[in-house]
């Protein structure tokens, strides 16, 4: 199964979310970090260990990236920057399924996020230049 990564969330959301209009000036979405890092959890060993089923592994996933519009004749022109985070555990017993399903809960976090606080930061830094 191919899975979506942090990068892959912000070039769909480019494509689908970026529309030129006009006929001068540049638009340029930059990633500037896409990552998911696992991160092994301290859990209980021994008997108490054997008989709790608790989280083992966090994921943790950072998607940071930059929108910048430039116009003819402008020296600094927009820009609106994001950084969007999203974070779940995954158990002990958790199977193989459910381990991918806990990745895809996390991408799709990720992507919800970062679209949102893309929308508010371009509306909030852009509105001049932005066709509704």
């Amino acid at each position: 199964m191919l899975q979506s990564t942090p990068v892959s969330i912000a070039e769909g959301w480019g494509n689908a979310r970026l529309v030129a209009v006009g006929r001068q000036g540049t638009a340029t979405l930059t990633i500037e970090e896409g990552s998911v890092v696992s991160e092994r959890l301290k859990t209980k060993t021994g008997l108490a260990g054997f008989v709790s089923d608790e989280p083992d592994t966090k994921l943790t996933g950072t998607l940071r990236a930059r929108l910048t519009v430039l116009q003819p004749g402008m020296i600094s022109g927009y820009s609106a920057n994001v950084v969007a985070k999203a974070t779940r555990t995954i158990l002990q017993s958790a199977s193989l399924n459910e381990r991918d399903a806990a990745y895809s809960a996390l991408i799709q976090a990720l992507a919800a996020q970062f679209d949102t606080s893309f929308e508010t930061q371009i509306r909030a830094s852009m509105s001049q230049i932005i066709v509704r």
